[in-house]
């Protein structure tokens, strides 16, 4: 299931088809990243800005922003690779 490629009976795959994802660096140096699937479910999250601490790195272990990050990515490049430009 890397990448986000997978069998067409993958609930994960048929999920992605139609998935939008888009990441914002906010003015506080914050970074807002949103999935949007085919249905119209939303799933948002925020991640605060890197400090010097070790926050960032609490943050790596977080489960579910990890999740978040890898739908992102695998809808991001599942776009890219089919994305077509006719002239």
């Amino acid at each position: 299931m890397a990448g986000g490629s997978g069998d067409a009976n993958d609930p994960l795959s048929q999920a992605q088809q139609g998935a939008s994802s888009t990441s914002v660096t906010n003015a506080d140096g914050s970074i807002t990243t949103s999935l949007t699937y085919a249905d119209g479910t939303k799933v948002t999250m925020t991640s605060p800005a890197a400090a010097g601490g070790s926050s960032s790195a609490t943050s790596s272990y977080n489960f579910i922003e990890r999740l978040i990050q890898r739908q992102a990515k695998a809808i991001s490049s599942q776009a890219s690779s089919s994305l077509s430009v006719s002239v």
